[in-house]
């Protein structure tokens, strides 16, 4: 296995938290890929396709965006044998998005639909560069539509906290509603559902700390309301109980290995 990983210049700092290349050696199978609320970029340098099993079979070119899930949805492992790769801040993607990123929703998107020629011809450019990651880089730079926008990356540093919706939306001086439109075009979740998922995310960190977790525990220090909340939220966020989760390894803790191979079309997703 090979990573390599940077942090973004100044121009896209403020919209990308890591950028990088990967590569490893992975059999054909499937994976539970589990909901991390953010969206990203993928290039497969290795195969001109991308694929991901969520409440139907989506496959496209091999660059494409991966939006935000409230769900876990099924990967091919195989497919991240050698990919490029860019992890977006909470609302960062919408900044390179001529549309909101709530159409990016549990999806994958050909990024050919998104950013026409230049997506279609992406890859290509990539896989003939000498650093792929920094070609990326110079190519998100110039696709920069708009600047940040500050309530936004607000509410979700609130939320990412552990803030309710309405004590988001009242510090904001917005109304439930106002948050959740906003929130949905320029995130791709609903606010409630993103800060499920980022709760989820922080009992994830600390289950994969090392040691024998410690259910009750965990429940109180990640913010549910007892034990039986934090199963109840694993299974509907993961389709797993907590005692079946094990992850591909500590540092893939949202990567877990699945075994028979579900049928395409397994894995789903929900709002609340």
């Amino acid at each position: 296995m090979a990573a390599v990983e940077l942090r973004p210049g100044a121009a896209l700092a403020p919209f990308v938290a890591r950028m990088g290349r990967y590569r490893g050696d992975h059999p054909p199978g499937r994976e539970l890929s589990l909901p991390t609320g953010a969206v990203q970029l993928t290039v497969n340098l290795a195969e001109d396709a991308l694929s991901r099993w969520g409440a139907a079979p989506m496959r496209v070119g091999g660059a494409g965006f991966v939006g935000p899930s409230g769900g876990p949805a099924v990967i091919d492992p195989a497919q991240q044998r050698d990919t490029v790769w860019v992890l977006f801040r909470a609302g960062g993607a919408a900044a390179f998005l001529p549309g909101g990123a709530h159409e990016l929703r549990d999806g994958l998107v050909d990024l050919a639909d998104v950013w026409g020629r230049d997506g279609a011809t992406l890859r290509e450019r990539l896989l003939s560069a000498a650093d792929p990651v920094r070609a990326l880089e110079r190519v998100l730079t110039g696709r920069l539509l708009r600047g940040p926008d500050p309530a936004l990356v607000a509410a979700a540093r609130a939320l990412h906290d552990g803030a309710s919706v309405a004590a988001t939306a009242d510090r904001l001086g917005w109304t439930t509603r106002h948050l959740g439109r906003r929130f949905a075009a320029g995130i791709g979740l609903a606010p409630k559902r993103f800060g499920r998922v980022r709760r989820f995310q922080r009992l994830l960190r600390a289950v994969t700390a090392g040691g024998a977790p410690d259910w009750a525990r965990l429940a109180v220090e990640c913010g549910y309301y007892d034990q039986a909340h934090l199963v109840n939220e694993f299974r509907d966020l993961s389709g797993l109980t907590p005692g079946a989760y094990r992850p591909r390894d500590p540092a893939a803790r949202n990567h877990v290995p699945l075994s028979p191979i579900p049928p395409e079309g397994s894995g789903r997703s929900s709002e609340a």
